[in-house]
């Protein structure tokens, strides 16, 4: 009797497997359909969110040479002024004030009803003075302003400093 079983197991073949498919037809399409119609009904609800990627490159500032105390003769030595690393550059992109200024000149990085608030993340690439700035967005166009925003109002607020370091480059 297990010989006839065996048997009968092996005469499947391809016929059979076509006629359980042409049998469950109408549950296999019924299944199709509504997987289809979840995906498509997901998708359409789902807001998209926009990357905008900007690139910052933080130059070497030049080694400026100050004196500090002029009544001591060893701190009259030269000194050299430390450029800003990139990471000193990364939190200064990071920090609220700054921030701020951004919402300021690209209006409130707020969520609208129904609409999630821009995403900001500040990161370097290994082993480069660069930084990298990339907004999300529900709004391709407000992610591409806030990005070029930051690297404006950065590069701005970077000479500015530069040029109040020039009045305080020579104490005595």
């Amino acid at each position: 009797m297990a010989d006839t079983l065996q048997l009968h197991a092996a005469d499947v073949d391809l016929n059979d497997y076509l006629d359980i498919i042409r049998r469950r037809r109408w549950i296999i399409l019924q299944t199709f359909a509504v997987v289809t119609v979840i995906g498509l009904i997901t998708t359409m609800m789902t807001t998209p969110i926009y990357r905008a990627t900007a690139k910052l490159k933080v130059e070497a500032a030049p080694l400026t040479i100050t004196t500090q105390n002029s009544d001591n003769p060893l701190s009259s030595i030269l000194a050299q002024a430390q450029p800003d690393s990139v990471e000193t550059q990364m939190q200064m992109l990071q920090v609220e004030p700054f921030i701020q200024r951004v919402q300021k000149a690209c209006g409130p990085l707020t969520s609208r009803p129904g609409r999630p608030a821009p995403e900001i993340q500040v990161s370097n690439i290994d082993r480069t003075n660069v930084i990298v700035v990339q907004v999300e967005s529900p709004s391709p166009l407000e992610a591409r302003n806030i990005a070029e925003k930051m690297l404006e109002l950065h590069k701005e607020q970077s000479s500015e400093s530069s040029t109040a370091n020039l009045g305080l480059s020579l104490i005595h």
